[in-house]
């Protein structure tokens, strides 16, 4: 088997800075993205992150894929068939993060990505390899993924959830839920209707107008109360020597 912590290591002092010559912060995103994955299989697989090797990477990898393909589609809204047909050259960090969407119609409309979701697909990107699908997120067999295959995944991690959260047992989180959702935070943040409209890739207003056919007031004040779900780092203080590396990357490049 093949130990990873040295490759790791090599890749963050000498490929990334000096080969490639890329920049301070994409070089700290990407040894966040690495620190993400490896805190997450050191858990799954019960061994020191400086004693894993490749091999044993091939099972967490799902779970990588699906917290960043997750936060995605809720962050952007997506259709299930807009998020399963995204494309590897339709995401980019430069100048800012954003992926470009195709919609209904051959629509297309660009949307930013927020901190979490780009760290979250970095890290996704840093161990997808180089499948010859063009999609960005794959199934075990390295093609793209279908619609009943995201609904499962869906499904599997609502059913890991409702063991925190009892009321999920009684509730069908859909993928269409988590763009209705999405929609009630842009609203909520926005007040303005045809923004949500735009964000969603609406070719009618009347369309949107679902989300008003409550009381609008009253809506807008119960979500007041709700927060974004962020994905925030643990305190958890490792002394593992390769995420002490990875969470001091500036360090590394010296």
């Amino acid at each position: 088997m093949l130990p990873i912590a040295s490759h790791i290591t090599a890749f963050l002092r000498e490929r990334l800075p000096v080969e490639k010559m890329a920049s301070p912060n994409t070089c700290d995103t990407y040894a966040y993205a690495f620190q993400l994955l490896f805190e997450f299989a050191s858990k799954k697989l019960k061994v020191a992150p400086s004693d894993l090797c490749l091999e044993q990477l091939d099972a967490p990898l799902n779970g990588i894929r699906d917290r960043g393909m997750l936060q995605l589609a809720f962050d952007a809204g997506l259709r299930v068939s807009e998020l399963v047909h995204l494309r590897l050259d339709d995401v980019s960090f430069q100048p800012t993060a954003h992926i470009l969407v195709r919609g209904k119609g051959r629509r297309e409309r660009q949307m930013p990505m927020c901190k979490e979701t780009t760290v979250a697909l970095r890290a996704w990107l840093a161990v997808r390899g180089k499948a010859l699908a063009p999609e960005l997120f794959l199934n075990a067999g390295g093609v793209s993924l279908t619609r009943s295959g995201f609904e499962y995944i869906l499904a599997k991690h609502v059913a890991k959830a409702a063991d925190r959260c009892p009321s999920l047992i009684k509730k069908r989180v859909s993928p269409h839920v988590l763009r209705h959702s999405c929609a009630m935070m842009v609203l909520q943040a926005t007040k303005d209707l045809r923004k949500v409209s735009l964000w969603l890739g609406h070719a009618k207003m009347q369309t949107t107008e679902v989300y008003l056919k409550a009381d609008p007031t009253e809506k807008l004040e119960t979500i007041e109360t709700m927060t974004h779900p962020h994905l925030r780092r643990g305190h958890f203080r490792p002394v593992d020597k390769l995420l002490a590396a990875l969470r001091a990357p500036k360090n590394m490049r010296s």
